[in-house]
């Protein structure tokens, strides 16, 4: 016998070997697509914590304690913002920032904190890190960082908590005002 064509049987099996072959490539290239994905969103996650905690290392670099400028952390009592069963810190402080224009200093209050994003529910809802800054003259408004003439940034988002510590002369960790 004579076989030059293909049987019906044989190419119902070669299409179902053809489909399972496709199924499993577009299984396999969607998971390498959330592998990137999540890959990617870490990258820039990182990126992010990088840059805000440069801020804030720059910030405390060159803060500034005496008579006439407080150096806080507080704790829940003033903020009351409770992320992932976390109490979060808010950390406010005068921090003696260059001049870009000229080479002298000016006392620039400084506040941390973490607030949830509005319109987020439930308890594992979405956190944003904010930085207020005022340029109020901090050496008469010793209560500056109440004052709604300051300004407000957000500097990181998907925050899950700001703890904050701070170092008393002894080498101990200083009490919470």
């Amino acid at each position: 016998m004579n076989r030059s064509a293909f049987t019906l049987l044989e190419i119902i099996a070669s299409i179902a070997v053809l489909g399972i072959v496709v199924i499993l490539m577009a299984v396999l290239f969607a998971d390498s697509e959330t592998a990137w994905k999540v890959g990617s969103d870490r990258a820039q996650t990182t990126m992010s914590a990088q840059a805000a905690l440069e801020i804030i290392g720059r910030d405390l670099k060159h803060a500034v304690a005496n008579s006439n400028f407080i150096f806080r952390i507080m704790r829940d009592e003033y903020s009351n913002s409770i992320s992932y069963g976390w109490h979060n810190d808010t950390a406010v402080f005068v921090s003696m920032q260059r001049e870009t224009t000229e080479d002298t200093r000016t006392a620039c209050g400084i506040g941390y904190w973490v607030q949830k994003v509005s319109g987020t529910a439930g308890p594992g809802g979405r956190y944003e890190l904010v930085r207020a800054l005022s340029t109020e003259d901090v050496y008469a408004n010793t209560n500056w960082y109440n004052s709604t003439n300051r300004q407000d940034g957000i500097i990181a988002e998907n925050v899950a908590a700001f703890r904050m510590w701070a170092g008393d002369n002894t080498g101990g960790l200083a009490s919470y005002t």
